[in-house]
């Protein structure tokens, strides 16, 4: 028996407009502990916000008043503040800048900072291990193949456990 098709992804979430924006509103008035929201497909749709600290379960009980789909909010913890993931993206942009061709490429979304370098550099892998100031419940993960290393904090992490460790990974 075939599939049914899957759903316009862009037009179910347009349907969640307006919780965006009162994410969004919400996220402004609470700046030191929003993160950002984003969509997660599977196993349903439903609007993600990522928050830090220990008040969760208040953030979301507030959430789901504002929103129109209140079934379909999650709130998760995430080990970073926004603050200091703007911090290392600086950081990042500043190293890039002075290490043409260390870096593959990086980014920062979903409440973590993936950064992909050259196969060769151990080093600057293992520096960043050292000046991330990871909080104690979050991880750094490094993984080897022969052309890259690439470092990703956080929590979601386990799908990429098929690929090497590197030498510099504690």
């Amino acid at each position: 028996m075939a599939q049914p098709p899957d759903p316009d992804l862009e037009r179910e979430h347009s349907k969640f407009r307006s919780d965006v924006e009162a994410v969004r509103r919400y996220g402004e008035i609470h700046a030191d502990e929003f993160v950002e929201e984003l969509f997660e497909n599977e196993p349903h749709i439903r609007l993600v916000v990522l928050m830090v600290g220990d008040r969760l379960a208040e953030h979301e009980a507030a959430l789901r008043e504002l929103v129109q789909h209140p079934k379909q909010l999650e709130v998760q913890r995430t080990p970073f503040p926004k603050s200091q993931l703007e911090e290392i993206r600086r950081e990042l942009n500043t190293t890039a800048k002075n290490r043409p061709g260390a870096f593959l490429q990086w980014g920062i979304g979903r409440g973590r900072v993936t950064v992909q370098l050259a196969a060769d550099q151990e080093g600057l892998a293992a520096s960043f291990h050292r000046r991330l100031g990871m909080p104690s419940n979050s991880a750094l993960v490094c993984f080897r193949t022969r052309q890259s290393l690439t470092l990703i904090t956080g929590r979601r992490v386990r799908q990429l456990s098929h690929r090497l460790r590197c030498r510099c990974c504690p």
